[in-house]
């Protein structure tokens, strides 16, 4: 089972009469309960529900709503222990290790 989320990152200008990009940072947890998007009168038992895990972001890139591209960062779980976020852009794939968006240190 998976579950998608989706957030609509452009609004309407009323002064321009045209989409614009939200350029905002958004942070985003990388598990939830999934009781939290649940109303307890909906389920008997809403605890056990489950818990869901972040596994692909799908990242738009360019300055306007009206073009771009998509990028998604996805979380592959290989043969064995091996599991990593990986970038899959048109033309490339990307390790990052265990961020989604690689190593921010540096």
């Amino acid at each position: 089972r998976a579950l998608n989320l989706h957030l609509q990152r452009f609004v309407f200008d009323l002064q321009t009469l045209a989409r614009k990009k939200v350029g905002l940072k958004y942070r985003f947890p990388s598990s939830f309960p999934a009781s939290a998007l649940l109303e307890p009168s909906g389920l008997e038992n809403v605890s056990s529900a489950g818990t869901y895990r972040l596994r692909t972001i799908l990242c738009h890139r360019g300055t306007n709503a009206t073009s771009g591209h998509y990028v998604a960062r996805t979380f592959i779980v290989g043969d064995g222990d091996e599991a990593a976020w990986w970038k899959l852009d048109d033309r490339e794939a990307t390790c990052l290790g265990n961020n989604p968006f690689g190593d921010r240190r540096g």
